[in-house]
């Protein structure tokens, strides 16, 4: 029981880790496409 119970809480935190290196290589892109759509409005 208790070996399962590390074995998934090490998963979960590997998966948080993960989510948040992802976000944080993805967050600029995002907000460079979040200027550019803006831009794109505010222009026309």
């Amino acid at each position: 029981m208790r070996k399962s119970n590390v074995i998934a809480t090490t998963f979960i935190l590997i998966v948080i880790i993960a989510a948040v290196i992802l976000i944080i290589k993805i967050a600029p892109v995002v907000l460079f496409l979040f200027e550019f759509i803006i831009n794109m409005a505010g222009g026309k």
